[in-house]
Order: structure tokens, then sequence, then C-alpha cells
């Protein structure tokens, strides 16, 4: 099958726009960066990271991603530093249930619609995924 020079300009066109690092700074994308899996070490320290870390990472952002990016971005950093701070790892933060120390019981609102209990409740269900 052959592509549309058209189009090839255009995918290149936008590669070279978006696929940048001041672009991701900004991006909930960065945070498939948090782990750095090709070299086995945790972005930000020197601990083991697992392919499991960056799918946590990915479907907890994805599911965070909506509204404004000054709200949300802070929001999953909260989250990954508090796994951080826990294991150095969000999927052995998940798997040994540590969230719930972090996210109590309650009607309080961790991000728009989210309280902190149904994070919670979010992060049970990673979990098991």
């Amino acid at each position: 099958m052959e592509i549309d020079s058209s189009l090839v300009q255009k995918l290149i066109f936008l590669a070279d726009k978006y696929e940048v690092p001041s672009f991701t700074e900004e991006d909930p994308s960065q945070f498939l960066h948090w782990y750095d899996v090709s070299s086995d070490v945790h972005a930000s320290t020197a601990n083991h990271a697992t392919t499991a870390d960056v799918e946590c990472v990915a479907f907890l952002a994805a599911m965070l991603a909506f509204g404004n990016r000054k709200q949300f971005i802070p929001k999953i950093r909260f989250i990954l530093e508090m796994a951080d701070r826990s294991s150095n790892s969000i999927s052995l933060w998940l798997k040994t249930e540590d969230y719930k120390k972090d996210f109590p019981r309650g009607k309080e609102k961790f991000y728009r619609f989210y309280s902190s209990f149904f994070t919670s409740q979010i992060h049970f269900t990673t979990k098991n995924i």
C-alpha cells in the first residue's frame, strides 16, 4: 500500500511540531516517561522499573487527563509521587494496597468529580487488571 506524499508531509510536520520535549512538558504523555523501562531504572531515582509501572501510569494519566492541564497534571504527579514515596513503583503501590493509606474513605473531592474514596476504588480496580 502506498501512502499519499501529502499525507506523509503532513505527518512529518505534525511530528516535528509535537514530538519535542517542550510539548511533552505540558502534556499528560510526560508521565509515560516517569519510569524508564528501557534501562530498567526509575526516571527520578535509581530504582527498578517495570512495564507494569508504565502501563499503570498510562492508565491513570489517561483516566485523569481531561479538563484544564494546569489542574490534572499536578493531580497525576501527586499520585505518582505518593506511589514513589511508598513503594518506588506505582504497580507495587497498587498491588500492596498502599494507596489505601493515601486515599482515605470519604466524600472529599480529589479531582473534579472524583472523591478520595472513588479514586481509591479506581486504584483497587487497576490493581486487579
